[in-house]
């Protein structure tokens, strides 16, 4: 029976599309930017049209992580498919709190100034239901975390997952040309975190990957933003204390999942792990 400690490599192109979360929301944001600059900014006459069409392009930040949570239900959820799942759900969480006052699509006004709310969620049950659909079986849903029980690394590598967003918060109102080398070293360390991870083979390797990228990521999220405000005088010592309080708390939230690899450690019989 294959276990965590002798689990083959992600393939190339496994690792390719495990990857690629990583890279499209920053790459979707900081294109869009360029493709529609602010309507109101540009004088565009057709400033529903503009902001529609901008809508409509800068939506596949959340579209995409469906198609990869649905591709990775069909195949019985490989390790490469863990963080479209963590992404598809925040995502879906934070758009039940957004509203789209203005916008129409296909001349057909989307909810006013009201608050998506569960409708947000309605795309991914729709995925879901299609998963169900094509393959008439629950049974993926039950590897997901019978693999993530075997293998802590994967539920911590599935809240990998949700660094692009955070790393879009944590430089939230900080000036595009400060913020963007910063957000170009976050794009380098997220790939390279998560190819060494899906191309690990020991559970060690794979943990320090995972340690690696988070630890990196959390500490110039911190640093990055601290820096630009104390450079501009809009952060105090307090400001200072609570990012480093939430880093820290950040950190150990992501890797509550080791408890489960402990649990496990202490459960399971010795002929179990000499299976």
């Amino acid at each position: 029976m294959q276990t965590a400690q002798t689990e083959k490599p992600s393939t190339w192109a496994e690792t390719l599309a495990g990857v690629f979360i990583f890279i499209q929301f920053p790459l979707i944001y900081y294109f869009g930017r360029y493709l529609f600059p602010p309507a109101l900014e540009t004088g565009d006459p057709n400033l529903l049209i503009a902001l529609t069409r901008a809508i409509l392009f800068f939506s596949l930040w959340f579209i995409i992580p469906l198609l990869g949570l649905i591709m990775g239900w069909l195949k019985g959820f490989p390790r490469w498919c863990y963080p479209y799942v963590a992404f598809a759900i925040i995502a879906s969480f934070y758009l039940s709190n957004a509203s789209t006052p203005g916008i129409s699509l296909f001349g057909v006004q989307i909810f006013g100034r009201e608050l998506w709310g569960g409708r947000a969620c309605v795309p991914g049950l729709l995925m879901a239901a299609l998963a169900f659909l094509l393959t008439r079986s629950f049974r993926s849903l039950l590897v997901f975390f019978e693999n993530g029980w075997k293998d802590w690394t994967r539920f911590t590598y599935t809240l990998f997952g949700l660094m692009p967003l955070v790393n879009f918060i944590a430089f939230d109102e900080v000036r595009d040309s400060y913020e963007l080398p910063y957000q170009v070293a976050l794009l380098i360390i997220m790939v390279l975190a998560a190819g060494a991870y899906l191309r690990s083979t020991s559970p060690g390797r794979r943990a320090l990957s995972l340690v690696a990228g988070f630890v990196l990521c959390v500490l110039i999220d911190a640093v990055g933003p601290t820096l630009y405000w104390l450079e501009n005088d809009g952060m105090d010592p307090g400001g200072i204390g609570s990012m480093v309080t939430f880093a820290i708390y950040f950190l150990v939230v992501v890797f509550l999942p080791a408890l489960i690899g402990f649990a496990r450690h202490l459960t399971s019989s010795p002929l179990e792990g000499n299976s």
